[in-house]
C-alpha cells in the first residue's frame, strides 16, 4: 500500500490553500508565524499535498508524514488505529534549566506566584517559534510543557494585559539586583564635536576642548 496516495481526512489547524496553473488546489503547513524586519506577519510553509476535489480529503505527499507521524499508524491500519503522539520536549527542558540557573524562574515565582508558569511557557514559545502568538495553541499540542497550564493566544493577551507597571517595576529592580551580583557593565564616555548642520543627534553640552559648536556624545560598553 502506499501511503502517498491514499486520503487521508484534511488537518484542522494551521492550513493553507495555493491554486496551481494548472487548476489543482495545493495544500500546505504553516511550519512557523512571526514577524520580519518590518514588523510585519509572516510566516514559514511547506506543501503537505493537494485536495480532492470530489471529496475534500487531503492526497498527502511524503512531507505530511514527516510533519503528522501519527497518520501513518491510521494509514497501516485502515484508519482504525490510535495516532501516535509525537511531542517536543528538548526545548523546553534546556530553556527551564538556563531559567533556572541564571534565577529567572525563582525571580518570576517570587512576584508572580500564580502566574510565573504562563510567563515562562509564553516566553519559551516565543524563543522557539517567534512573537506572532496566534499559534501558541498549535505549539502546546506539539510540545512537552509540564510545568504550565495549555493556553492559547486569547489567554497569553489576558496575561500580558494582567502585567501591571508596578509589577513590571518591581520586577526588574529584583532581576537587576540579582544579576548585578554576578555580572558588570564597565563603560565610558567621549564626545565628538562637529559643525555640521544636518546632524539631528548633535546637542549642546559640555565640551572639554572649549569648542562652542554641538557634539555628539558616545558610550560604548562591556558587559
Amino acid at each position: 500500500m502506499s501511503l502517498n496516495n491514499e486520503p487521508v481526512p484534511m488537518p484542522e489547524k494551521r492550513v493553507t490553500f495555493k491554486k496551481g496553473s494548472n487548476g489543482t488546489l495545493y495544500v500546505y503547513c504553516t511550519l512557523r508565524a512571526y514577524r520580519n524586519k518590518r514588523g510585519r506577519p509572516t510566516s514559514d510553509e511547506v506543501a503537505i499535498g493537494k485536495k480532492d476535489s470530489a471529496t475534500g480529503l487531503l492526497v498527502p505527499n511524503r512531507r505530511y508524514f514527516e510533519l503528522f507521524p501519527g497518520a501513518i499508524k491510521k494509514a497501516s491500519n485502515g484508519g482504525a488505529g490510535i495516532p501516535a503522539r509525537v511531542s517536543s520536549c528538548g526545548d523546553t527542558f534546556l530553556l527551564m534549566r538556563l531559567a533556572e540557573a541564571i534565577g529567572l524562574r525563582s525571580v518570576l515565582e517570587s512576584n508572580f506566584p500564580d502566574r510565573y508558569s504562563q510567563m515562562l511557557a509564553a516566553a519559551f514559545y516565543i524563543l522557539c517559534e517567534g512573537n506572532v502568538m496566534m499559534y501558541i495553541e498549535d505549539w502546546f499540542d506539539e510540545t512537552e510543557v509540564q510545568f504550565a497550564e495549555y493556553m492559547d493566544d486569547q489567554q497569553c493577551s489576558r496575561l500580558f494585559a494582567s502585567i501591571t507597571y508596578d509589577e513590571r517595576t518591581v520586577f526588574f529592580k529584583e532581576w537587576a539586583k540579582l544579576r548585578s551580583e554576578q555580572e558588570y557593565i564597565a563603560y565610558d564616555v567621549t564626545s565628538i564635536s562637529t559643525s555640521s548642520k544636518g546632524i539631528d543627534i548633535a546637542e549642546w553640552g559640555y565640551n572639554r576642548d572649549g569648542e562652542n559648536i554641538p557634539q555628539i556624545n558616545l558610550v560604548p560598553c562591556n558587559a
